[in-house]
Parts: structure tokens; C-alpha cells; sequence
């Protein structure tokens, strides 16, 4: 069985070129995940020069927003709703789901990642960077990556 995913990463470097080899190393270091294949998608990604840019950034990390409330639903669900009811985290799903909202928080990148911010390695954009885009946008890219793994014999996920 093969699964597939993808993810929209924000870099700052000189042009397409530079950054679709950042994002190939960056996926190549990570030990947090090892995909199979990582395809940077030069069709889809663009620098912030392009009038869509801002769109598309929002809505991926809109998209990150909607899968940690929904990690976060599935934990209230099973009763998990304060800081104190995480004493009652049962080994298992439920404590496989805090671990992904943790990353999600730290900004450690997994396969339900839809935005990464590679700049200051999360999930969220900062003030402080949103004013360096629109001060260089011809600078700031967002790369489209597609990845597939073939089954979780094959891909290591931490």
C-alpha cells in the first residue's frame, strides 16, 4: 500500500533553485520523518512576489489549525479537556495523539504537517516574520513537496 501526502514549505533563499535544494536537504537531514520520495513541485511553488502567495499561506496554516483541533476533539472525547485529566492519558492512541499535538506545538514537522515554516521550524508564522516577507518577498518562497511511502515497514516516523 503506498500512502501519499504533501506539504507547503516557507523558506527564504535567492531563487526557486536554491530553495527547492534547501527543502530536498531538509527533508534528507530530518530524522523526524524518511519518506520514500520527496518530489518539490516548481509548478506550485512561488515566491512572495506572486499575488496569491499570502492566500495560499494562510489557508495551509488554516489547515494546520483544523488537523490540531481536530487531534485536540478526539483527546476531549475521550475525556481529555484540562492540563489535570492528562494524568489519565492511556498508553496507546490517546497518548500517540498528545504527541502529535505536542509536535504541532514545537514545531517539530510530521506527515499531517500542511504548512511548515522551515524559518523558525513551525507550524504558525510569526509577526516579526510576515514583516520580513513583505520587506523581501522576492526572497521568501513557498515550495510545494509531494511525498509517498510505501508502507510503515519503509517509513520511520518519530
Amino acid at each position: 500500500m503506498s500512502f501519499q501526502g504533501s506539504h507547503l514549505i516557507l523558506l527564504h533563499t535567492a531563487d526557486i533553485e536554491s530553495a527547492t535544494k534547501a527543502v530536498g536537504k531538509f527533508f534528507d537531514e530530518t530524522l523526524l520523518l524518511q519518506y520514500d520520495s520527496v518530489q518539490c513541485q516548481r509548478g506550485q511553488s512561488f515566491s512572495a512576489a506572486q499575488p496569491h502567495f499570502w492566500q495560499e499561506m494562510e489557508d495551509a496554516i488554516e489547515q494546520n489549525r483544523q488537523v490540531l483541533h481536530r487531534f485536540l476533539a478526539e483527546l476531549a472525547e475521550d475525556g481529555v479537556r484540562a492540563l489535570g485529566d492528562l494524568k489519565n492519558v492511556t498508553p496507546g492512541y490517546q497518548s500517540k495523539l498528545l504527541h502529535i499535538i505536542a509536535h504541532f506545538l514545537d514545531g517539530f514537522i510530521g506527515i499531517d504537517t500542511v504548512f511548515y515554516n522551515l524559518l523558525e521550524e513551525s507550524h504558525w508564522l510569526t509577526e516579526m516574520s510576515r514583516k520580513s516577507i513583505l520587506a523581501d518577498p522576492d526572497h521568501y518562497w513557498l515550495i510545494h513537496v509531494d511525498t509517498t511511502f510505501r508502507d510503515r515497514k519503509t517509513a520511520s516516523f518519530v
